[in-house]
C-alpha cells in the first residue's frame, strides 16, 4: 500500500496526469475487484463494476477531498454503493445454486476452512444490502470499526448496531440452514 504522502501527491498529480492515476489504479485495483467480487460472486460482473469504480473515481478527481484516511476507502465507498445497486437490480441471491456452472465453486478444491467461509458468505447474502455491506468489510475486507464508518458515511455507533444485528441474523440463518450444517459435517 502506499504511504500517505505519495498517496496525495499521486491523487492531486492525476488531476492532470493521467500516468498519475494509473499508479492509482494499479496499486488498488485488486484491493476494489477482490472485494466486489467477495460480494457478489460473478468475476465477469466484479470487473465490469471495478472499471466503472475506477471511471467514477477519474471522473469525480476535481471533487475529491482528502479527509486524511486512504484514498482505497473513497474507493470502496463507490464499490460498495454501486455493489448494493447491482444487488437491488438482480433482485435474487448472486451466488444462488442456479449459477451456470463455471460459476459454481467445486468444495473438492478447497480445504475445510475455505469450504466454511464460502458457505458462510453465500449466508451473507441471504441478509438485506445493510447487513451484507458491514458484515463484508468487517469481516471479509478486515476493516476496523471506524474505517467502516468512515466508508459508509455513518457514525460508529450505527455501524456496530448494524454489525450485531446482521450477525444476529446470520446466526438464524445458519442455524436453519441444512445444507451449512451438512457440507460442515454440524
Amino acid at each position: 500500500m502506499l504511504d500517505r504522502d505519495k498517496e496525495k501527491e499521486l491523487i492531486d498529480r492525476a488531476k492532470f496526469d493521467k500516468n498519475a492515476f494509473g499508479i492509482l489504479f494499479e496499486e488498488y485495483f485488486y484491493d476494489v475487484l477482490n472485494y466486489i467480487y467477495r460480494r457478489i460472486g460473478i468475476k465477469e460482473d466484479a470487473k465490469d463494476l471495478t472499471e466503472e469504480v475506477f471511471v467514477k473515481a477519474l471522473l469525480s478527481l476535481d471533487r475529491y477531498k482528502d479527509i486524511g484516511k486512504p484514498y482505497l476507502h473513497y474507493l470502496l465507498k463507490i464499490s460498495t454503493n454501486l455493489v448494493n445497486d447491482y444487488i437491488k437490480r438482480k433482485g435474487k441471491l448472486i451466488l444462488s445454486d442456479d449459477l451456470d456452472s463455471e460459476e459454481k465453486v467445486d468444495f473438492l478444491k478447497f480445504d475445510e476452512d475455505d469450504k466454511k467461509f464460502f458457505l458462510i458468505q453465500k449466508t451473507i447474502l441471504k441478509l438485506p444490502i445493510k447487513y451484507q455491506t458491514v458484515l463484508s468489510l468487517r469481516f471479509i475486507e478486515k476493516k476496523k470499526i471506524s474505517e467502516i464508518s468512515e466508508i459508509l458515511n455513518m457514525n460508529e455507533n450505527s455501524v456496530k448496531t448494524l454489525l450485531r444485528r446482521g450477525l444476529e441474523k446470520l446466526k438464524e440463518i445458519l442455524k436453519k440452514d441444512e445444507t451449512f450444517l451438512k457440507e460442515l459435517s454440524l
